[in-house]
């Protein structure tokens, strides 16, 4: 979830644009006699949703004297609670077991991407960035990570790696993770970081710990059944 109130750099108050016209004793007509000419009409009263009004006065604040000062406009859990960043798979190599005292790969393929929605009544695109992984890996350890990891590459199995993990007893543990973003806001042609971040839990993974006796044989079990290690009739 989102933590506490984020503020997004934007400009804008809820005062009505600057007007293009007027009746003689100076009082407005009709409220669209307020808008420059060929500005969109915003559907909102700045009377009763100031916020959202400038919000979107912010977005296409070109038609407008941008000398008229201007306050933040704040934005909420409330108004950003939609653009959950995409949940991740995590992934323990290999293939949910290991060694004791060998290295444990553990991983999660999230990734950058973007999602769509409104805001304050207006359509945007949100980008997510990578900022932190959090692996909890069910032996008391708890670590961040500032990079998702990596599965082994081909013939480097059982290497250490940026977020693996060495387990030094046997037996069953339960792996979690979070992964932290951080947030940018596209509007009207616009970038507007925002201020905090988003933790997203990943799903749990198993992973089962065991040791692992090594003896020299003569060869495989089929020519030397016998021998340490072969479980002869």
């Amino acid at each position: 979830m989102i933590g506490d109130t984020v503020v997004v750099g934007v400009e804008g108050n809820c005062q009505t644009p600057p007007d293009t016209g007027s009746d003689d004793d100076g009082v407005f007509a009709d409220p669209s006699d307020q808008l420059p000419p060929d500005a969109p009409y915003y559907g909102c009263d700045p009377a009763t949703d100031p916020r959202e009004c400038a919000f979107q006065r912010w977005v296409d604040r070109e038609p407008y004297d941008d000398t008229v000062p201007t306050d933040p406009v704040v934005i909420t859990v409330r108004d950003v609670a939609q653009f959950q960043p995409s949940t991740s798979e995590l992934i323990v190599e290999p293939n949910g077991w290991g060694i004791v005292n060998r290295p444990v790969n553990v991983f999660t393929d999230a990734e950058a991407h973007t999602s769509t929605g409104t805001v304050l009544g207006r359509p945007v695109t949100i980008s997510w960035q990578l900022v932190s992984f959090t692996v909890d890996y069910g032996d008391g350890t708890v670590e961040t990570h500032t990079a998702p990891g990596h599965a082994w590459a081909d013939g480097e199995p059982w290497m250490p790696t940026d977020t693996s993990h060495i387990y030094t007893e046997t037996g069953d543990y339960v792996v979690s993770a979070s992964v932290e973003y951080s947030a940018v806001v596209h509007v009207g042609g616009r970038e507007v970081p925002v201020q905090g971040t988003v933790t997203v839990e990943t799903g749990d993974a198993a992973v089962s710990i065991y040791w692992v006796k090594t003896r020299l044989v003569r060869g495989d079990c089929i020519d030397f059944p016998l021998d340490p290690g072969c479980d002869a009739p």
